[in-house]
Parts: structure tokens; sequence; C-alpha cells
């Protein structure tokens, strides 16, 4: 079952001393959920009923891979580098990022200067969750690029579906769905010998992982995902809602917020959370630089986003001023929740990452 949202409506007045009513509409004909928000993630549906907000429903026709950078996802090769093929870094990523774009001139080439391409690893995270039954990926086949002979027959397909339970320290732990020692004896007569596609049992999914087995060289020009039904979690964001530019008045107490909904399905298996945050702000934007060569930070962030990083992206962990070991952490937030909530979280930022300063160029990454 999902939630169709049609509009969101807010009140507010202005201070005592004028006392007037005024009702902003999310959503309908002067603010619509496109030009006044963002779906982060990108799993909301806009088009499908003009004036609502739907989750996004997969055509079983659609290839999920071509949004995967669109949703903030990536593609990347844990065991391999750029040194590893003779190719520059932009190369290289846009060999990887070429898996999941469509562009057939494009593809991760494993079988130029290499001997035994064995052991490769691809990882894709979607950027989303969602309902996946089939797997189909190939080397490039045209006649500009007439490379059938390099496609990957000997692997290993393993998924995650992106639940917390199912990722440790950010990392998703890898179920293997599939283990294949030559496509050619099992693939089906329906498909070229080049076609690998491989269908599973429709389930939840974020995160892909290839891994080659025998060392015979191979390229892999896309990697296509599909699947069906509804995206399990989807959020839509507001921008900021300026009361001053609204009403023309310095403040604004906001009042009734409500709305309209219609279910699809069963009413008992879904829901929808409606937040808000008000607060005042002279400027909402976030202003960043680049970190120079050589030069380092650190950015707070939250403990869930700090457990989401990769190791090497994990700086300290601080309690009453002092840095504490994640199992201390850990002692800490069994024995004594409330003092856990005081412990703050760091990321390392390094030489071409960006960091927000505020309108003044006072950095918003080490504390004051």
């Amino acid at each position: 079952m999902r939630h169709l949202l049609m509009f969101l409506c807010m009140s507010f007045i202005s201070p005592p001393a004028h006392g007037k009513l005024w009702t902003y509409v999310l959503g309908g004909e002067k603010h619509s959920w496109e030009e006044v928000g963002y779906a982060p993630g990108g799993v909301i549906d806009f088009d499908k009923h003009p004036g609502w907000i739907w989750v996004k429903q997969v055509d079983p026709t659609e290839n999920i891979a071509l949004g995967t950078y669109k949703r903030g996802g990536k593609v990347i090769s844990p065991n391999t580098q750029p040194t590893t093929f003779s190719i520059k870094w932009d190369e290289y990523d846009r060999r990887l990022k070429g898996i999941v774009t469509g562009d057939h001139d494009v593809a991760f080439e494993a079988w130029k200067r290499l001997l035994k391409p064995v052991g490769f690893i691809i990882q894709i995270d979607l950027g989303a969750r969602f309902g996946v039954d089939r797997i189909r990926f190939y080397p490039r086949h045209s006649e500009k690029f007439p490379f059938q002979e390099y496609a990957l027959k000997a692997f290993e397909l393993s998924l995650n579906d992106g639940s917390p339970e199912n990722m440790v320290e950010g990392r998703p732990i890898y179920r293997i769905v599939r283990r294949v020692d030559n496509w050619d004896e099992i693939a089906p007569d329906t498909l070229e010998s080049w076609d690998v596609q491989v269908r599973i049992p429709l389930q939840y999914v974020r995160f892909i992982q290839i891994v080659s087995l025998k060392p015979r060289g191979w390229e892999i020009d896309e990697v296509e995902v599909y699947g069906r039904g509804y995206v399990p979690e989807a959020a839509y964001e507001s921008n900021v809602i300026d009361v001053k530019k609204l009403t023309g008045q310095e403040l604004g107490v906001w009042g009734k917020i409500w709305w309209e909904q219609k279910q699809d399905g069963n009413p008992y298996k879904s829901r929808i959370l409606v937040r808000t945050r008000s607060g005042t702000d002279d400027s909402p934007m976030i202003y960043y630089r680049v970190l120079a060569p050589g030069e380092e930070d650190t950015l707070q962030v939250s403990e869930r986003d700090y457990f989401l990083l990769d190791p090497e992206k994990q700086g300290p962990i601080i309690y009453r001023g002092r840095e504490i070991r994640e199992e201390e952490f850990y002692i800490l937030k069994e024995e004594s929740p409330e003092e856990a909530d005081k412990v703050k979280f760091y990321r390392r930022m390094y030489p071409g990452d960006e960091v927000p300063f505020d309108e003044k160029h006072r950095p918003l990454t080490k504390e004051a």
C-alpha cells in the first residue's frame, strides 16, 4: 500500500499587534511541489497525477540503473585503481560511471594490458531501494565496438537491500544470489551468448556486487536493473518558506497544518510522516570552499551518518572535550543514554572535499 499526497496547507499569523491570518498551500497552483521543494533520493513521482506527489512505482520495462547518479548513488571498484588499467583517474571514473549511463561508447574494460583480470569487484549503489527481479549486463556489441567475445561469463552476483540491519559500519553485507562458472552452459536459447540476464525472486535491492571469477578478459558496457512495485520509502522536502517575503511582516507564528491524502492498498502497511521546522536565519544559504592540497579538516555529523562513512573518513568521537574510542561510546550509550546524547561525531575532510562556511566566511566545520 502507498499514500498519495495532494496538498499540504499551513496557516500562520503575524504578531498579536496585527493578528492577520495567512494560509500557505504547498502543492497547489501557486506553489507546485516541484517548484518549491525537491525529493531526496529522487523516488517521488511528480507526473503521475498533476498536483499530487506519489511514491515512485517502478515500470517493469524501466532500467532503474540509469538514475543511479541522479539519486545520489555511485559505482565503485574497491580492488582496482587507474594504474590497474594504465589510465588516468578521470578516464577510470568515466568508465565506472559509464556502466549505468546508457552510453554504449564507454565500457569498464578488463581485457587490455591485463593477464588475469580475476577477482575484480564492481559495486553499484542504486541510491535508493527498489523491488528488483532481473539484472542484466553485457559488453559493447555494436559495429563500432564489436566486443561480444568479452562478455563476463564467469561471475558471482551478490545483493543487499540497504536496510540498517544488513549494514556493518555503513557497509553493505552482501548476500550471494547467483554464482556462474560458465554462462554459455546455462544461457537461455532466447538470449544472445553475450547477453547475461539473471532473474531473481522479487526483492528489495539497493546495492549490487559483481565479481569476476576466471582469468579471461572481459568488459561491461552496461548493467541494467529491472523490477516492479512501489519503492519502500520516499521523502519530499520543501525549500525554506520565508514568512517575511510572503507577508511583509518580520515574524510569524505557525498555526494549523493539514493535508489531503489518498491510499492505495492496505492502509495498515504504510504511513506518512509530516515534519516541520521553524526558526530565524538571516541567510539560509551555506557557502563552501574546496580544501587545498595538504589541507585537512573535520565536519560534525550525526551518529547515524558517522557510522555510514567509510572507515578512512571517520574522524574523532568527542565526549566532554576528549576523544573516546567507538567501544567507549557504546558502553556509555548502554549505561547512560542521556550522556551518550552529548557525544559528537566528526567526519574527516581531505583535499578536494567541500567544507561549509557561513555568509560571513566563518567556518562551520570545527567547533568554535
